[in-house]
């Protein structure tokens, strides 16, 4: 049996994926809750552990509850469990735990039965640090308290001496060439697959053709689905820069009680033209705003995306070098 395990980054095309997953026949996606994103309860619980527990009670735990999990899967369809947060640096950046190492130990405890292989998208740093920051602008102060905007955001990347312990940690885990030595050493590199959202956003006959042949998924399935589906896009243009994702109706609409129970019996095409149409109101309103310089454009300027990119200018070319793809081609240096 395969389990394939992905592990973000987060704000990568999540949503997209995971309402495929759920839409296809093919596979067997392990949650719970559609409108929740819940884990099945076996998953759920391997997760909250690996957040929660210290490095003994996991091992404990994985051992007492293995034929559980290895039972919860499927011997006739590839079993996929999406875990963003294993990537997201708020939720570790505190914690004394390694997310993946423990991933790993899950992989050894079940590796007679099932082999656990890792599904990665990466995203150009800038633009992953402008949609994290939209999504979750509160949270960035609790790795450095000058964060409170883009502007410092970018600052940080000039100035070494500026760093604190945690800054230098968030700049350090958006270099993918270590990530990805990790995850080989880990779990091997042909178990590790990794995609690109500029992939999905440009190219999604390519995306979906790797997709489909790692998964072994009917590619004309797979790629009509990407070709129509853009869930949980940026609202953002040139008039109006990018819209903080709290104060679009949109997310007010789906992130409710009522939305959580109806969501599920909701058509997928149907939620799709509902949120394009909320999405043409969110822009009229902020531009409207910003017009009456009552709100601000949330955007990262050229020599700030700059700044962020000469650091990364290195690690770029490393992985790109390990990887025999043309990252240049979607400006990663």
């Amino acid at each position: 049996m395969n389990l394939f395990v992905y592990i973000g980054f987060p704000k990568t095309g999540n949503t997209s994926l995971h309402y495929f997953f759920l839409k296809s026949k093919r596979v067997n996606y392990l949650i719970e809750s559609s409108t929740e994103r819940k884990l099945t309860k076996e998953f759920d619980f391997i997760w909250k552990s690996i957040i929660f527990d210290n490095l003994k009670t996991f091992k404990l735990k994985i051992k007492n509850n293995r034929n559980k999990i290895i039972s919860s899967l499927s011997k006739d369809k590839n079993n996929i469990v999406l875990i963003e947060g294993m990537t997201d640096i708020f939720f570790y950046f505190r914690r004394k735990s390694d997310f993946l190492k423990r991933l790993n130990i899950l992989s050894r405890a079940i590796n007679d039965k099932v082999k656990v292989k890792v599904l990665l998208t990466l995203r150009r740093q800038d633009d992953f640090i402008l949609s994290r920051y939209i999504e979750t602008p509160e949270f960035f102060p609790f790795i450095s308290k000058s964060w409170i905007n883009l502007q410092n955001i970018a600052e940080f990347y000039k100035y070494k001496s500026k760093n604190n312990k945690f800054s230098l940690q968030f700049k350090d885990h958006l270099k993918y060439s270590i990530l990805l030595q990790k995850l080989i050493k880990l779990f091997e590199k042909k178990n590790v697959n990794i995609f690109f959202f500029e992939e999905l956003k440009y190219e999604t006959k390519l995306f979906s053709k790797k997709l489909s042949k790692i998964l072994n998924l009917e590619y004309k399935e797979t790629y009509a689905f990407f070709r129509e589906f853009r869930l949980n896009d940026t609202l953002k243009s040139d008039d109006i820069g990018s819209i903080t994702k709290k104060k679009q109706l949109s997310y007010a609409i789906t992130n409710n009680l009522i939305y959580k129970y109806l969501g599920k019996y909701i058509n997928l095409r149907l939620k799709y033209l509902l949120k394009s149409g909320v999405r043409k109101i969110d822009y009229l309103f902020s531009y409207l705003l910003i017009i009456l310089k009552i709100q601000k454009k949330t955007i990262l300027k050229n020599n700030e995306r700059k700044i962020i990119l000469n650091y990364y200018r290195n690690d770029n070319k490393n992985l790109s070098k390990f990887l025999n793809l043309n990252l240049r081609k979607w400006g990663y240096y």
